[in-house]
């Protein structure tokens, strides 16, 4: 119930968190109390978000309110329009592996749902399955240095965050190899350079200039 603390009254910017929140819920109660829950979230709707629930007749579960919520107050987006865009997406050239999988997370957690609007109670286990197969194609294929798409993809069937890891660890290796390179130029580049030459005008008696070589340490070493 601390989860459901805040009603729901019609804010679209509000649908997302209340929609969680519960089915968070409905996920930690026990499957023997999802109806006395079920009457709990309903007392939680209010305002012009509760009248639309009176008008319909299916609303003995949660997934039947959801959908009635998001009909009326969600962003709604065609499946065609999140899977082409999980597909054309890549890496930015200056995105780190965890921000390219970060986005890939949020493309598929939105395909899900578009998805799971449209299916039916039997066909959503098929379904979620194959949208985490495409989104870790995705990722792998959107990787934009071909060195860590070689090593991910040499995993071969594994879930998505495993390719993650994978990408995660060889961008570590690389930025610490190129760290590493570059202190190494550094040190041996400043070991090779010789002494600057100092050098110094005087006047010879207002007539001429001359350059000396300043004088070392045993005595003089040429004018």
């Amino acid at each position: 119930m601390k989860l459901i603390n805040q009603p729901f009254d019609g804010d679209k910017c509000k649908l997302k968190e209340f929609v969680d929140n519960v089915s968070t819920a409905f996920e930690l109660v026990n499957p023997s109390e999802h109806d006395l829950l079920l009457k709990f979230v309903k007392t939680k709707i209010t305002g012009e978000a509760r009248s639309k629930l009176l008008v319909r007749d299916l609303t003995s579960t949660w997934r039947d309110v959801k959908q009635i919520l998001e009909e009326n107050y969600g962003v709604r987006r065609t499946l065609d329009f999140y899977d082409c865009r999980m597909f054309s997406s890549r890496q930015g050239a200056s995105e780190s592996i965890a921000s390219w999988s970060s986005r890939i997370d949020t493309m598929q957690s939105e395909l899900r749902k578009a998805a799971y609007r449209i299916c039916e109670d039997e066909e959503v286990i098929g379904a979620m399955g194959l949208i985490n197969q495409l989104a870790k194609a995705c990722f792998v294929q959107g990787l934009s240095n071909e060195r860590i798409k070689t090593i991910v993809r040499s995993k071969g069937e594994t879930a998505l965050s495993t390719c993650i890891d994978a990408a995660l660890e060889e961008e570590s290796a690389i930025l610490s190899a190129r760290e590493r390179g570059f202190s190494v130029h550094k040190s041996y580049g400043n070991m090779f350079k010789g002494p600057p030459r100092v050098s110094m005008h005087a006047n010879n008696g207002g007539n001429s200039s001359r350059e000396q070589v300043l004088r070392g340490p045993v005595g003089d070493l040429g004018l």
